[in-house]
């Protein structure tokens, strides 16, 4: 596990259809995960390549770490690699003195549904979509989201 650098960064944009299906998330990677967050992005890399990578960064409104995309390149998933940045990640958040994690979806992302409360995270939501929780407006005005959570020991006690 190492920090994504600028170079790591490059690479997933350039070969962002290795990662995902379609190009919906393209939008939401911004450098500034590299440049304002950077202690908080990890890749796992091989032969130089990155494999897969967990773009976070901890609130600024309460003590948790957020993680705003993991993805793990086509040919490499199922080894457990998006739960090894979690993990990461969460060990990063409870350095930090946080007391929880927090991650969100779209409500018809069946994957991200899945892999999320298979790690123990719960959804919170004031709404059903798809027969999940989701907050209401969540994201913009008419756009739904699950948001998932789950609490860390943090180590101070």
């Amino acid at each position: 596990m190492d920090l994504c650098t600028k170079a790591d960064f490059d690479q997933i944009i350039t070969e962002h259809s290795e990662f995902w299906d379609d190009d919906r998330t393209f939008p939401l990677h911004h450098s500034m995960f590299i440049f304002e967050f950077g202690d908080s992005a990890f890749v796992v890399r091989e032969g130089g390549k990155v494999i897969a990578y967990l773009l976070g960064f901890l609130s600024q409104v309460e003590r948790v770490g957020y993680v705003h995309m993991v993805a793990v390149r086509e040919g490499f998933r199922r080894r457990g690699l998006a739960n090894d940045l979690y993990e990461h990640f969460i060990d990063h958040c409870r350095q930090q003195g946080c007391t929880g994690i927090k991650a969100t979806a779209a409500p018809d992302n069946e994957k991200s549904i899945r892999f999320h409360t298979a790690i123990g995270m719960t959804m919170d939501g004031d709404c059903t979509v798809n027969g999940v929780p989701a907050v209401r407006g969540y994201a913009r005005p008419g756009v739904d989201r699950v948001v998932f959570r789950m609490a860390i020991d943090c180590g101070d006690g």
